[in-house]
């Protein structure tokens, strides 16, 4: 119908129409009026929801900056802190090490010094020392030269240790000794805890022999230059102990004491060229428990309430190495053999061992079946030198 209607506008139609046309154009008009209308109202609404969305993401951009600036912040403060807390640090190393090295500096100088305290004073210099000076090279200074040269010992174990420090200066103990001919072949050192029995209770100490004390050392002085140490500083007491020991000076031909460096720990140095005598030639009698050494021969400490034969049994054992005139090293080797519990001998068992190896119990029987026959000769002729007194009176 509309169709039509258009046909008849456009073919010129009659004007009784008319009206029509009007209405159909009013119409078109509204329905334009009504589309403008409705596109205008989605267009508001399109830029209302567009705004809307802005705003949100506007908003949100806002609060994301927000956030980032609060984030901003907090790094900035944790940066100030790690900032405070690594200066704080390196303040607090600064310190610390400076305090350390100050403190390293001052020790080493104390420790030298120390060290160097009254080193090489002769024994007429020590008694005119006052009590202070005394106390200090008796209770520091001498404890800490022992500690620092037994801890380079030590550490000269090492081949690495002497090849950057170098060799270990070695400073003779005892004078050099005499000619061949005048003086005795072999050395001894005994510690004089294997001697004896010191008793320090009173003022004046009192001395407990060992047995066959006398007979050991009257003997051994005839073939050994006979050395006596104690770990004693030297001074009065020590004097009288001496005294007590050997009054007429017969046994021993020097002392040695706790200062000269000869035992460490408790032990005696490997270092036995510090003696000024060949190595080979020199025994250690030591009495504390067994440990390795060539030149040692352990015996024992001596108590008084014991029964003991520890120095006749050993005087037949040294006599026969000063006679040998055997290395005492090689000499010594079943003093120092290891069972299979890795344990030492006992003194005894030593002994035993060495007088089975070397055939020293054949010689004791020879020499005393040589005796027996030289008193049965001996008594043959006093007999006979009777009988003829006799009968040289009976016959006047």
């Amino acid at each position: 119908m509309f169709r039509s209607t258009v046909k008849f506008i456009t073919n010129g139609a009659t004007p009784r129409y008319s009206h029509l046309n009007s209405g159909i154009y009013s119409m078109s008009k509204a329905q334009l009026f009504y589309s403008t209308s409705n596109n205008n109202t989605n267009n508001k609404n399109n830029k209302n929801t567009e705004t809307k969305e802005e705003k949100k993401e506007n908003n949100n951009t806002k609060d994301k900056t927000n956030e980032n600036n609060n984030n901003n912040d907090k790094t900035n403060e944790n940066n100030n802190k790690t900032d405070d807390k690594t200066s704080r640090a390196k303040t607090v190393l600064s310190i610390a090490s400076a305090s350390f090295f100050t403190g390293v500096i001052f020790s080493a100088t104390a420790g030298f010094m120390l060290y160097q305290y009254k080193k090489d004073i002769s024994d007429e210099e020590k008694y005119e020392l006052t009590k202070f000076q005394s106390v200090v090279l008796s209770e520091f200074a001498v404890p800490f030269r022992e500690f620092f040269d037994n801890l380079f010992n030590n550490l000269r174990k090492y081949e690495l240790f002497d090849q950057l420090f170098g060799p270990a200066e070695i400073h003779h103990i005892l004078p050099a000794p005499l000619p061949k001919g005048l003086g005795r072949e072999y050395t001894i050192v005994i510690d004089i805890d294997a001697l004896s029995e010191i008793s320090q209770r009173d003022k004046y100490p009192a001395i407990y022999k060992r047995a066959g004390y006398d007979y050991f050392l009257t003997n051994l002085a005839q073939h050994y230059e006979v050395i006596l140490y104690t770990n004693q500083m030297q001074g009065p007491k020590t004097e009288q102990i001496n005294f007590k020991l050997d009054p007429q000076h017969a046994y021993f031909t020097g002392q040695l004491h706790g200062d000269c460096g000869l035992k460490e720990r408790g032990r005696y140095s490997k270092h036995v060229e510090m003696l000024n005598r060949d190595p080979s030639k020199v025994i250690l009698l030591d009495s504390t428990p067994a440990y390795d050494h060539d030149n040692v021969i352990n015996v024992g400490r001596f108590h008084p309430n014991q029964k003991d034969t520890t120095l006749v049994k050993l005087l037949p054992v040294l006599l026969d190495i000063g006679q040998k005139k055997a290395d005492v090293k090689e000499a010594l080797k079943c003093f120092h053999k290891k069972d299979s519990k890795g344990q030492t001998p006992d003194i005894e068992h030593a002994i035993r061992e060495y007088t089975e190896l070397n055939g020293m119990q054949k010689k004791n029987t020879n020499n005393s079946n040589k005796k027996l026959k030289m008193q049965e000769k001996h008594g043959l002729c006093m007999l006979n030198i009777l009988l003829y007194a006799l009968v040289t009176r009976n016959e006047e």
